[in-house]
């Protein structure tokens, strides 16, 4: 008897299994509350089906990617090679990419500071903006300035402190319309890489207000104001034996640059990506030298490495950017967003 060939998933099974997912996620119930949406939960084996989403949420969602894959539904999901080669120097990376090397510098800076040279960042640029304004009005209005300065401290503190710095990316957003365009672009290029690069996206947030509301990128503390949450397996299951292999590195290295490597495709500079810096920086300090330390200069080699690795794969891959930056613009949901991924592989 000839065995039965299995149908790959549609695009709306794709978007109900992963939506399904993540609207869980954001709880601690058991997936067998997901007995109204069938198809993801019948995916699941019956020990998947009662774990704790609180503890093991990855874990599911590793199987879930891997399971719609394995049905032909995610067809450029863990498709990305990177390029297996020694560290480029500046002269080679800027020739290879054709792109200055502070391109990938947030907001365009030299190549005095940070990985790859850093600028002023966004909120220092709305500080300085503000304090013009303030001594604008005070001429005007003959208001002291000290009393202007007090009357704007405590709300943008607070905005800072309680509300994430909902208000201030709010007045951002106002006045400068492409904000939003140019958020999505970055965050687009961290969801694509990950994703061609076989790492479950948890979630996506575009705004404070979002993120103050989702505990996977920890509220408050976290500071937070646009993001993609995404998981790698190969890395976790490494930190845990305490040998994190070069493959994993650059595998992370090119997931974080992603975004500011996406702003310098479309931009022709990043202004964004300060965070993403820092969390190289401190994931390649945690990591053992042996006998070539993490030092700055290393460092900046595995930026690069990261850099070059993520405009490769989003050049490779220009459609499905496309429409993944659209979507994400729009507020689409986690599943919507990969299904639009996968639509020009699928159809």
């Amino acid at each position: 008897m000839k065995e039965k060939l299995s149908t790959p998933p549609t695009r709306e099974e794709i978007r109900e299994a992963l939506d399904g997912f993540e609207t869980l996620s954001r709880s601690t119930s058991s997936l067998q509350s997901v007995a109204d949406a069938p198809y993801e939960y019948n995916m699941l084996t019956p020990a998947e089906r009662t774990m704790s989403l609180a503890d093991d949420n990855r874990i599911i969602l590793e199987g879930l990617y891997g399971k719609l894959k394995d049905k032909g539904g995610l067809k450029l999901y863990g498709s990305g090679l990177l390029d297996d080669r020694d560290n480029p120097t500046v002269a080679e990376m800027e020739a290879a990419l054709e792109m200055k090397v502070t391109a990938f510098s947030p907001n365009g800076g030299g190549e005095g500071g940070g990985i790859l040279g850093l600028g002023v960042d966004t909120s220092t640029a709305l500080g300085i903006a503000l304090a013009i304004a303030e001594t604008y009005y005070s001429m005007i209005t003959h208001t002291p300035l000290a009393v202007i300065f007090l009357a704007t401290l405590v709300p943008f503190t607070l905005d800072a402190v309680v509300l994430n710095g909902v208000l201030s990316e709010g007045f951002v957003r106002m006045v400068n319309p492409s904000y939003r365009r140019r958020v999505a672009v970055h965050e687009a290029g961290h969801f694509l890489v990950s994703y061609l690069l076989g790492c479950p996206i948890e979630g996506v947030v575009m705004s404070g207000a979002q993120a103050l509301m989702d505990e996977r990128f920890r509220g408050l503390a976290a500071g937070v104001s646009a993001g993609v949450s995404f998981y790698d397996p190969n890395l976790s299951r490494e930190i845990e034996m305490g040998q994190v292999g070069r493959e994993s590195i650059d595998r992370y290295s090119t997931i974080v640059m992603g975004g500011i490597a996406a702003e310098a495709i479309k931009y022709g500079r990043a202004e964004g990506g300060k965070s993403d810096e820092d969390a190289l920086i401190r994931f390649l300090g945690s990591l053992g030298g042996g006998t070539r330390a993490w030092d700055g200069d290393r460092i900046k080699e595995q930026a690069r490495i990261g850099a070059a690795g993520a405009v490769k794969l989003l050049r490779e891959n220009d459609a499905a950017w496309e429409r993944l930056i659209v979507a994400m613009e729009e507020g689409e949901s986690l599943g919507e967003c990969v299904a639009i991924i996968e639509r020009g592989a699928v159809d």
